[in-house]
Order: C-alpha cells, then structure tokens, then sequence
C-alpha cells in the first residue's frame, strides 16, 4: 500500500508539470507579431528592385491619414514607426511628388505583451511545484 502523502506528492507533481506545459505552451500562443517600419532613403530615381517588382510600391494617396502622419514622422524625425497589426504597414517604397521613400519594413515575436504574464507566470508556479514536490519527496527519505 502507498502511504497518502507519497500519492499526494505524486498527484502535485502532476499537477505541476501540466502547469508548466501548459503554462509554456500558452505562452507561445499569447506571444504576438509585432511590425517597425524605418526610413532608409529618398531618391528621385527608382531604387533598385522596383522595376522587377521585387519591392512593393505604393503612393502617399494610397496610405490612410494614421499612415501618413507616421510618414511625415519617420522622414522627417528619422523616428522608427512601430504596428501591433500588419495592416497598417505600408509598402517597402511610397512614391510622393515623384521621389522615392524606400523604407525597411521587419517584424519580431513580442515575447513580453501584456498577454503573456499569466501565461509565464502559470508556468513558473507549475515549474515551482515540480521543485517543491521532489524536495519533499526526497526529504521523506
């Protein structure tokens, strides 16, 4: 027969390493994409790739008045525009009274938004536990 704290030992250990994956997985989850958007260079001349299409192009009248005040500021302020969604990002060149804006669009997995500190926290409980239960299983040796 298991004596009961041995099984109860068993069971928060369990419990614990669910936790932690559970905590580990949904933190991966909740993690979310991230967009910067920084100003390179103007020129009046194409910049290379626009002729085979391998840079995206768009005009100052295609971006929305949002869009067009984190132009003004990224060229003017050098400033690097920052997007929680990819919808506001806008193409690799903006064409504005026939110059050149070319702009370096990137991304990066948020792994500290707000919505990941349950998520990292429930981990780091769970992980905790794990500890705890096998220091108490060893002491009763």
């Amino acid at each position: 027969m298991v004596p009961q704290s041995r099984f109860l030992y068993f069971v928060l250990f369990l419990v614990g390493i669910t936790l932690f994956l559970a905590g580990g997985l949904g933190w991966f989850i909740t993690a979310d994409q991230d967009y910067s958007i920084t100003f390179q260079q103007v020129t009046d001349e194409a910049p290379p790739g626009v002729a085979n299409a391998q840079l995206n192009v768009e005009t100052y009248d295609d971006l929305n008045e949002q869009q067009r005040a984190d132009f003004q500021r990224a060229v003017e302020e050098r400033t690097v525009v920052h997007y929680d969604t990819h919808e506001n990002v806008w193409a690799d060149v903006i064409t504005k009274d026939d110059r050149y804006y070319k702009f370096k669009n990137g991304g990066h997995v948020d792994w500290l938004d707000p919505m990941t500190f349950g998520t990292a926290i429930a981990s780091l409980l769970g992980l905790g536990l794990v500890v705890q239960t096998a220091r108490w299983e060893i002491r009763m040796y």
